[in-house]
């Protein structure tokens, strides 16, 4: 529930303090007119309930003669000049406080002080376009060496490679029937597993509301007075869960070995090696099936500072003789080479 309560200030002109800042709008000792930058919040002892308080909006300060209104006022009461163009009063900062805490309240606050680092804070202000123009130097000098790096990183040059060699290899996975030890939670354990065990092991977590944490929040309302309020929010704690953990053995197909082929010259042609499957055709432990198949047909190729590798299709691999001549970009910085660059010469 909110409740209102009224600010304090201390007349800057006969030193009277604490004055409340809704019932007393001018100082009742010298007449004064209330300043709205000299409010400050009270201590939990010092508090003045409003009672039915309705807010209307925040006060504003005349611009011809610094008088003190009302939101709701056209006209100052005072000089009779227009709102128009009145300023709004500055709020002071929200107070928090945890719960069995107590507000210690603000000391009176120094007009002439706020004006003043009001000026200096206006002179930073002005001040940091010219940091800003700093910053934008060292920003840009940053870009340009980020510029400067990946240009030297994805700088190639272009040079003219011979073909010395090829290489090609062609390989075919053989998988077997096999009875494996797995283990995983009871919920995707497979259902043709066997040799079961299980135990309880933490799976997770699990937040659990446990109760809630509160504050109490203290907001300016720019008319003289403060509102108060309750802020809570919800605390957790974190349980485990648990669940069944299990060991087990099944029987599936798992790579097993592999038949390589390779060869080292255009005339050694491609093939797949030879298989001797175990059982073939036959699903129970030991028998053997194909898996995937894989090839992989590499060029060598060489200039005056080095030699390079790439992989190509077997029919560009097979159109590239030995003693061709290619154009290939290779880059600065590592010499890779750009296999997708080649061209005939």
């Amino acid at each position: 529930m909110e409740k209102h309560y009224e600010m304090l200030w201390d007349c800057q002109f006969c030193g009277t303090k604490k004055l409340l800042g809704k019932t007393h709008r001018f100082c009742p000792n010298c007449g004064a007119t209330q300043n709205a930058d000299a409010r400050y919040y009270p201590s939990d002892e010092e508090k003045v309930a409003v009672e039915d308080h309705v807010l209307v909006g925040t006060d504003r300060i005349c611009s011809n003669c610094a008088s003190l209104l009302a939101a709701t006022v056209e006209f100052c009461g005072n000089c009779g000049s227009s709102t128009a163009t009145a300023k709004t009063a500055t709020l002071r900062e929200q107070q928090e406080r945890q719960e069995g805490e107590r507000f210690e309240g603000e000391v009176g606050r120094n007009v002439q002080q706020i004006k003043h680092e009001a000026q200096v804070a206006q002179a930073q202000a002005q001040a940091k376009p010219k940091r800003g123009n700093r910053f934008g130097v060292v920003f840009g000098g940053v870009i340009v060496l980020v510029f400067g790096v990946i240009w030297a990183f994805t700088r190639t040059t272009d040079t003219s490679v011979m073909v010395n060699g090829h290489r090609w290899e062609r390989v075919i996975q053989v998988e077997s029937y096999q009875s494996l030890s797995e283990e995983n939670w009871r919920d995707v354990v497979p259902a043709s597993a066997y040799s079961v065990s299980c135990s309880q092991r933490q799976r997770g977590t699990e937040r659990i509301q446990d109760g809630e944490s509160c504050n109490t929040v203290r907001r300016d309302n720019g008319d003289g007075t403060f509102s108060e309020s309750e802020s809570c929010q919800p605390t957790y704690r974190e349980e485990p869960i648990y669940d069944d953990f299990c060991r087990y053995r099944v029987d599936r197909w798992a790579a097993a070995r592999e038949v390589a082929a390779q060869g080292d010259s255009l005339n050694d042609t491609p093939q797949w090696g030879n298989v001797n499957l175990n059982c073939a055709n036959q699903t129970r432990l030991g028998c053997e099936r194909e898996g995937n198949r894989t090839e992989s047909y590499t060029v060598q190729l060489s200039d005056d500072n080095g030699d390079y590798a790439c992989e190509r299709t077997q029919a560009e691999w097979a159109s590239m003789p030995l003693e061709s001549r290619w154009s290939l970009e290779i880059t600065s910085i590592g010499s890779s080479p750009l296999c997708d660059t080649l061209q005939p010469q």
